[in-house]
């Protein structure tokens, strides 16, 4: 079932009704942590929440999609770059680019040590975790067909950036979305859906994202790299 584009919205009904405060009952954890990382001292927040995805019409929640989100205070006045990521599957959550590649810190064996390449350095980051991955799930078993296939993936994950920089105040910071393999593609049609509805964002980081590349016939080794995971 396609999702019905004119009912939903990723928590801007309720940020337009509450000044863009996530729900009571949907409280959000916020620490603060210190690393090195790209030879200097990175001082950040880490933020766990969930925000809902709500029928407009009533502002009942039909979802809630859950995030991580590191972010370091300007030091210029100047908004600091804002990357949304998030891998592919599709039923895949945001655990192996978080914990291999962007985040912070990267598994070792049994062990979180500090990631060194961490984008944090240059960018602030959102991992997300689309409606049946990670804590983002249906608000009821009902409205789960909303969110299962691809139009209603890409309008859910479209809504949630937008609410998301809505609820932070963060409209003016420059917005890249990352996405891994099947990901790739949800980037792309997350970003002309936001075209779409006034809020473009910056660029596109498309990882092993190859999908089609058989069908254009680029050179086997090329195709090769591209879809490797």
């Amino acid at each position: 079932m396609e999702l019905r584009r004119g009912i939903i919205a990723a928590g801007v009904a309720l940020a337009l009704l509450s000044g863009g405060a996530v729900r009571a009952d949907e409280p959000v954890a916020v620490t603060q942590h210190q690393m090195r990382a790209g030879g200097q001292t990175l001082a950040y927040s880490a933020e766990v929440g969930r925000l809902p995805i709500a029928d407009v019409a009533t502002g009942e929640p039909h979802g809630f999609m859950g995030y991580i989100a590191y972010r370091i205070p300007s030091k210029d006045g100047a908004p600091r770059p804002l990357t949304f990521v998030w891998n592919g599957g599709p039923g895949a959550n945001s655990t192996t680019l978080h914990f291999e590649v962007v985040g912070p810190y990267r598994g070792e064996g049994t062990a979180l040590v500090a990631n060194a390449e961490t984008w944090l350095s240059f960018t602030d980051l959102v991992f997300v975790d689309p409606i049946g991955t990670g804590f983002s799930r249906p608000a009821k078993a009902e409205y789960a067909d909303e969110f299962y296939g691809t139009v209603g993936d890409v309008a859910s994950v479209a809504e949630f950036v937008r609410a998301w920089r809505i609820a932070h105040k963060a409209e003016a910071a420059p917005t890249w979305l990352a996405g891994e393999s099947w990901g790739a593609g949800r980037a792309a049609s997350v970003a002309h859906e936001l075209l779409k509805r006034g809020a473009p964002v910056e660029g596109l980081i498309l990882i092993s994202g190859g999908s089609g590349l058989r069908d254009v016939g680029p050179p086997r080794a090329l195709a090769t790299a591209l879809r490797a995971a």
